[in-house]
């Protein structure tokens, strides 16, 4: 079968050899083993590095299964800002004209967001009968209006009111929904005022685990032996992510400063907006090390020395509906998880036991759920259902294997 995968703002095939899936590469590598056809629809601008690959519309086949249809647009620099959603607006209306030259494909994918996009081209599918199943991985536009106090809600949500209506008719429209939670299929029913189809499905964002090689495996161990985090038994708290506003990190920073927090070793490690701020924090404290960016090999010797893996995400509806994919790596790897998260993430850790919940904001909250998790009993337990509930509902290759059985019926049935 052929089928459309449209989805800007995540990293390409085409974009070099170390670049991690993220949902539109996943699925198009579950699709092509089964042997469909598929066109992948993004943009030029590359979200994650801010520039353009080409700087032009682009149509590139990589395989006899497999071709990148790239669409210009102007780019932007910030996050958020007006250009940006001219950017996406432009790709909206740009697609609509590109996609009524290409041949129709048995079922669209489309991601959400961004909205525009996915507007235009759930509207293009239902215009030429072929089913569109969006996939909402983001809560946007909530998630503009979210963080801001109540007094600034209305006037933002005035200003967003176009992002709103496209929002609600994109999810009405649709042939049916993905979602990586329940909680954001419910949003999203909400959203769209639709009811449960047949056709709505949950897959979760996972990845395939990348494969490390016993080589790789001791460079890594020699390079943590170098910067002192080391296979001593010590209580460790590990963090792996980006260092952003996403995540509660002073949190963190202020429980390594207390008494109870000095006899632990917190290894921070990433890049982002913060990084600065948090180095100046943390230079005269010993127990706290920032690495910066590391390799998948570094990242499995580092688990295997931690006793919890940090995830200190943001209580915003757009974590706290969500189980993200901080939580799965460290659910594969086996460590006790660490996470101020209400909603699915709390409800996971509790109902699988596989770690501990503390208050948002609270460094003392934080150290009692690490301390919590310093038992040999309580971790070996954990790291024994953790590893098993990932293997079982959370594993890449299961998750997209069943939702490619799941984009298979739903072309099957619309012939």
């Amino acid at each position: 079968m052929n089928f459309w995968i449209i989805q800007t703002g995540e990293p390409l095939p085409i974009d070099g050899p170390n670049t991690r899936g993220m949902r539109a590469m996943n699925l198009t590598k579950a699709l092509n083993a089964r042997g469909h056809r598929v066109v992948l629809w993004s943009t030029d601008f590359y979200h994650q590095e801010k520039r353009h690959r080409f700087g032009s519309d682009k149509n590139i086949r990589i395989s006899d299964l497999l071709e990148i249809r790239l669409i210009t647009s102007r780019g932007y620099q910030r996050n958020i800002g007006p250009a940006r959603f001219f950017d996406h607006a432009q790709l909206g209306w740009r697609f609509d004209k590109l996609a009524c030259k290409v041949e129709k494909p048995d079922l669209a994918f489309i991601g959400f967001p961004p909205i525009e996009i996915a507007a235009a081209a759930v509207r293009h599918c239902r215009l030429r009968g072929v089913p569109a199943l969006l996939d909402v991985k983001d809560l946007w536009p909530d998630l503009f209006e979210d963080p801001l106090p109540a007094i600034a809600k209305p006037l933002a949500r005035t200003l967003l009111w176009p992002l709103h209506h496209l929002a609600k008719r994109a999810i009405r429209e649709c042939s049916g929904i993905c979602a990586p939670s329940d909680g954001f299929l419910e949003w999203a029913r909400r959203r769209g005022g639709t009811q449960s189809r047949t056709t709505d499905i949950i897959s979760p964002l996972t990845s395939p685990i990348q494969i490390v090689s016993p080589d790789e495996f001791k460079s890594a161990e020699r390079k943590w032996d170098n910067l002192g985090v080391l296979a001593d038994g010590r209580k460790r708290a590990a963090f792996i992510g980006a260092l952003s506003r996403s995540f509660d990190l002073d949190s963190i920073i202020k429980a390594g400063t207390t008494e109870g927090g000095k006899g632990w070793q917190f290894v921070i490690c990433g890049l982002g907006e913060a990084e600065t701020r948090l180095r100046g924090h943390t230079a005269l404290l010993s127990n706290i090390i920032m690495p910066g960016w590391i390799d998948r090999a570094m990242i499995n010797v580092l688990l295997a020395r931690s006793t919890v893996g940090l995830a200190p995400y943001r209580s915003i509806p757009n974590f706290e509906l969500n189980v993200c994919n901080k939580v799965y790596d460290y659910m594969h790897s086996g460590v006790p998880i660490i996470s101020p998260l209400q909603g699915d993430v709390r409800q996971l850790l509790e109902r699988e036991q596989i770690g501990f919940s503390y208050k948002a904001g609270s460094a003392s909250g934080l150290l009692e759920a690490m301390e919590r998790a310093t038992s040999e009993g309580v971790r070996n337990q954990i790291r024994e259902t953790a590893m098993s509930l990932y293997n079982e509902r959370f594993n890449a290759t299961k998750s997209y294997g069943r939702l490619v059985d799941h984009l298979e019926q739903i072309a099957i049935q619309s012939k």
